[in-house]
C-alpha cells in the first residue's frame, strides 16, 4: 500500500522493528515501511490499560497506521493489524531469531530512506521463520539477501582481488575489508583475512545465489554452521561499523539447547 498523505497526516503500513517507553504512558515505535523506509513515531497512551493502539504495535507486527506530523516526533493516531505474527511471539526460540532479523534491518537503514525490496525481504523472512526447519541456514540466506539489497554483496564466486575462479577443493580466505573471498595467491594482501573452508564457501555461495528457497534443503555441519556464522557476522559488523546484539543471544540459546540435549 503506497503512502497516502496530506499536509498534516499520512497513512502507511509498516513492520514494528522495536518499541520503547516514552513518558508515563506513551510508547516510541520504530517501523519499517515499504515506501518511507524507517519511521519513528509516538503512540500516545499505548501503555495505558485498554489502549486501542497497544495490541496493533507489538514487535514484528505488520500494521496499517495513520500518523500525524509533529514538531519533533510524529504521532500515531490510529493503528490496525495487517498480520500479527503471533506464532513468533509465542515461541521464545522464534522470537530470538526474529529479533535478529529486525535488528539487522534497524541497524543498517536510515530514517526516511525507502527500500521496498528490503521491506519485502523482511516480511518474507518473518513468514518463513514460522515454518522453517533449518533456522541457521535461513538466517545465512537472509543475511546474504539483505547485504545484496543494501549494496554490500560479498564476492563469493571469484577472487575479489584478481577475479580468478576459485578452486572448489582449496582453502581460500575471506576478507571483510576486501569485500569477499581471496584466492591463495592474493590472500596475503589483506591483513584481516581468515580461512574459509571449501564446504563453507560452497554453502554460502549456494545460499547467496538461491536465497531462502535453498535454505530448507541446506544441511550444515557444526563446523560449517560456526564458520559461516562467524564470517558473515564479521562482515556485517565491518560494514555497519558496529556489533549487533542478537547474535550473541542466539549463540547462548544454541549452547543451552546443546547442553540440555546431552
Amino acid at each position: 500500500m503506497p503512502v497516502t498523505r496530506d499536509e498534516h497526516t499520512y497513512k502507511t503500513e509498516g513492520i514494528v522493528l522495536r518499541h520503547g517507553d516514552a513518558g508515563e504512558a506513551d510508547r516510541l515505535i520504530t517501523l519499517f515501511t515499504p515506501y518511507r523506509g524507517k519511521v519513528r513515531a509516538v503512540a500516545k497512551g499505548a501503555r495505558r490499560p485498554g489502549s486501542k493502539l497497544a495490541g496493533h504495535l507489538e514487535q514484528f507486527t505488520r500494521s496499517s497506521v495513520l500518523v500525524a506530523r509533529g514538531r519533533n516526533l510524529d504521532i500515531i493516531t490510529q493503528a490496525q493489524t495487517v498480520r500479527s505474527f503471533i506464532e513468533i511471539r509465542e515461541s521464545l526460540r522464534l522470537m530470538l531469531y526474529a529479533s535478529y532479523v529486525v535488528e539487522l534491518v534497524d541497524s543498517s537503514t536510515e530514517f526516511d530512506s525507502e527500500n521496498r525490496p528490503l521491506f519485502e525481504l523482511l516480511e518474507h523472512m518473518l513468514v518463513h521463520l514460522i515454518t522453517a526447519r533449518r533456522l541457521d541456514a535461513s538466517l545465512r540466506a537472509y543475511e546474504l539477501a539483505a547485504l545484496d539489497l543494501l549494496g554490500y554483496r560479498p564476492r563469493l564466486d571469484k577472487c575479489v582481488s584478481c577475479s580468478r575462479p576459485l578452486q572448489p577443493n582449496v582453502v581460500n580466505a575471506f576478507s571483510a575489508g576486501a569485500g569477499g573471498v581471496l584466492c591463495p595467491l592474493c590472500r596475503g594482501r589483506e591483513p584481516d583475512q581468515r580461512d574459509i573452508a571449501p564446504a563453507t564457501l560452497a554453502t554460502l555461495l549456494r545460499l547467496q545465489e538461491q536465497g531462502l528457497a535453498a535454505a530448507e534443503s541446506t544441511t550444515m555441519s557444526p563446523d560449517v554452521r560456526y564458520e559461516s556464522e562467524a564470517i558473515l557476522g564479521e562482515y556485517i559488523a565491518y560494514r555497519l561499523e558496529s556489533d549487533l546484539k542478537s547474535p550473541a543471544v542466539l549463540r547462548a540459546l544454541r549452547k543451552q539447547m546443546t547442553l540440555l540435549a546431552v
